[in-house]
């Protein structure tokens, strides 16, 4: 195996890799002898067996994803007034010392996109992030969701509260058991992304209807995987920036 990749419409992912000019390409038109498929229905699975696929095989062409690629971050420091400003930045980069990382993500875009669900979700002001950055009151005090803090009206310490209402909540958004429920490869089905007691097991599918009322009603159906560094992570951003059909917790 010397590439392996995912694509929504496959066929015109295979179509675009032999048709570009690139080294990638090139490699790919001189070496390929056949190719082969699985269709999994969620993007989350496929997203999943995609980093199994290349942890297990080492493919040669998927050089630079055999490495750990998760460069940025969301992080949390105090600003010079006390409020505690929740930042994007690559790891490498960031300058305050106090500084708490909260998060990681393949991409900046995942990362803000994660940013800005949990700014609507604890009412947080646009100002103490790299959203908004401009002078006066943030875009959301102007509509009514901040309370001030970039005008200072809002104490720090309330405002923290909040921060650390968030920071407990994305903490604990893996811990436990849950089963992720997405759609399936037919209207009959769901696939379902089962996580153990924090640590990913692997992802198989469901008939529609079928109740599950506890994580060993599902485990049957799983197809197990062996954890790897990223396989959280996937599923931490991918909740981050999708949105999902439903998640069991126990």
């Amino acid at each position: 195996i010397i590439y392996v990749g995912k694509s929504i419409n496959i066929r015109n992912r295979v179509m675009q890799h032999f048709g570009e000019i690139s080294n990638k390409s090139a490699k790919l038109q001189r070496s390929v002898h056949d190719i082969s498929y699985e269709i999994t229905g969620s993007e989350l699975a496929a997203l999943l067996l995609e980093n199994h696929e290349i942890k297990k095989y080492q493919p040669h062409i998927n050089h630079a994803q055999r490495q750990n690629s998760y460069p940025f971050v969301i992080y949390v420091a105090a600003d010079s007034h006390g409020y505690l400003n929740l930042r994007i930045q690559k790891t490498h980069k960031i300058e305050e010392s106090d500084a708490q990382c909260l998060q990681e993500y393949t991409s900046k875009e995942a990362a803000k996109g994660h940013l800005r669900s949990l700014i609507k979700q604890f009412t947080l002001c646009l100002n103490k992030t790299d959203l908004d950055t401009g002078p006066g009151p943030c875009f959301n005090h102007h509509i009514g969701n901040c309370f001030g803090a970039c005008m200072k009206s809002e104490k720090p310490e309330k405002y923290n509260d909040r921060v650390l209402e968030t920071i407990a909540a994305v903490s604990k958004n893996l811990k436990g058991s849950c089963l992720v429920v997405e759609p399936g490869r037919n209207h009959n089905e769901r696939t379902i992304i089962a996580v153990e007691d924090g640590h990913y097991r692997g992802f198989g599918y469901l008939d529609e209807g079928v109740p599950l009322s506890r994580l060993s009603d599902a485990m049957d159906h799983v197809r197990r995987f062996a954890e790897t560094p990223e396989s959280i992570k996937i599923i931490h951003s991918y909740l981050a920036s999708k949105q999902v059909e439903r998640v069991l917790r126990w």
